[in-house]
């Protein structure tokens, strides 16, 4: 009788997550946590949000630009593994996105 293991098939590879990738991700999580604390507190004020809700809005948009850019010079390299970057741009677009629509419907 045979013995039919399966066997596992390793890939040995040169590519890696690229740093600035990560850093895209983690600019997204803190752009799209301080878009939406800004936005639960400033709720809760009742339409009388401090000047400090719409600062951290904008900083929080520019940290999605960053990240954004970020994201896309990552996506175009090659021989990169492509999780992180496809995550940060994802999250700096919902920001951007969100950012854009309560601007929008703010300007109405």
């Amino acid at each position: 009788m045979k013995n039919t293991k399966k066997r596992r098939n390793y890939m040995f590879t040169n590519r890696k997550h690229p740093d600035g990738a990560i850093m895209s991700v983690l600019l997204g999580i803190i752009s799209l946590a301080g878009t939406v604390t800004a936005v639960c507190l400033a709720y809760g004020q009742s339409h009388e949000g401090m000047i400090g809700y719409g600062v951290t809005g904008l900083l929080s948009t520019l940290f999605a630009l960053v990240g954004l850019v970020l994201a896309l010079m990552q996506i175009i390299k090659k021989d990169v593994f492509k999780l992180f970057p496809v995550i940060g741009l994802v999250l700096n677009l919902v920001v951007l996105v969100g950012m854009g629509l309560m601007i929008f419907w703010g300007m109405r």
